[in-house]
């Protein structure tokens, strides 16, 4: 006998537990059988395999039918009881499963050591406590994908979608930083101009968010500094800062960036730049509750603001 077949011989089954029931509740293995359309024999051997189990009778058998022991009567109520439960919790589980009521995926593509999203997502917590958030963090094109594939709820990205296809609602805006090395030979202050942005060696992400930065800074700076002076590195925001650290360069970044302390590195305010808007997008087609309840929370604090 393998392990499976040990393990099966000494735990009731649910067939035998539902067999018991029937003959109880019927009277007699024939009525039971005839009930369910089963056969006699399947009854009798369900039953007496559970008695077997634990170890007491269950039943009196007579010429007339059945008649609960002591010990059976107790079974039977704790039984049904038991029965009851678990099909309730596969019924909610399977309506869960279905619609993903008691889920949120949501994606993400900025950090989350401080800032208004931290805020935010600590904001639906508290709300939805029994709910389980799931923090995907991914490239703006990946979460958009994901969000028309129906694998992630809702998204925050930098701005809007981009598409009509997709819901938006403006959600705050954002200071950008500067991460500089400690010893840039800039003026230790908690401020930059753009014009130090213009002669200083810039690096920033190839992967989002750093197209957007790069935008920004084209934007930022009157004059754009010539491209050999922007440099793109196929690495995340925590390599990228670590560069800043070893002196290969100043980038920029947003606030929330700033609640994670890096290895020769500060962070500085730039003069006068405009602040970066975030967004909450996610599909019209998507059907789960709690990303409803979600975006009746997001709009609430919007309004609140």
């Amino acid at each position: 006998m393998n392990d499976v077949a040990a393990y099966r011989s000494t735990q009731p089954q649910l067939s035998d537990l539902r067999s018991f029931i029937a003959v109880a509740e019927a009277g007699s293995f024939r009525a039971a059988a005839t009930m369910r359309g089963l056969q006699q024999s399947t009854f009798s051997r369900r039953v007496r395999q559970l008695e077997d189990i634990i170890g007491v009778s269950l039943f009196e058998r007579r010429s007339d039918g059945v008649r609960l022991t002591r010990a059976g009567e107790n079974f039977l109520r704790r039984a049904q009881a038991a029965l009851r439960d678990l099909d309730r919790a596969v019924m909610l589980a399977t309506r869960d499963g279905a619609a993903r009521t008691g889920v949120l995926v949501i994606g993400i593509i900025d950090s989350m050591s401080t800032g208004h999203q931290r805020d935010f997502l600590q904001v639906i917590a508290a709300a939805m406590p029994d709910i389980e958030i799931s923090i995907l963090e991914d490239t703006r094109s990946a979460l958009i994908a994901g969000l028309y594939r129906g694998s992630i709820d809702a998204a925050i990205l930098y701005g809007d979608a981009g598409t009509d296809d997709l819901d938006v609602l403006p959600m705050w805006s954002e200071q950008v930083v500067a991460a500089l090395p400690f010893d840039d030979g800039l003026e230790a202050a908690d401020s930059i101009r753009t014009d130090d942005l213009a002669s200083t060696k810039i690096i920033l992400m190839a992967r989002d968010p750093g197209p957007d930065i790069q935008a920004y800074l084209s934007e930022l700076i009157a004059k754009p500094p010539k491209r050999s002076r922007v440099v793109l590195h196929d690495v995340g925001r925590e390599a990228l800062l670590n560069m800043v650290g070893l002196d290969m360069g100043v980038t920029l970044g947003l606030r929330s960036w700033t609640g994670t302390a890096y290895p020769g590195v500060r962070f500085a305010k730039i003069e006068n730049a405009p602040k970066m808007g975030f967004s909450l997008v996610w599909s019209p087609t998507r059907d789960n509750p709690v990303l409803r309840r979600t975006i009746s929370l997001a709009r609430n604090l919007v309004r609140a603001d």
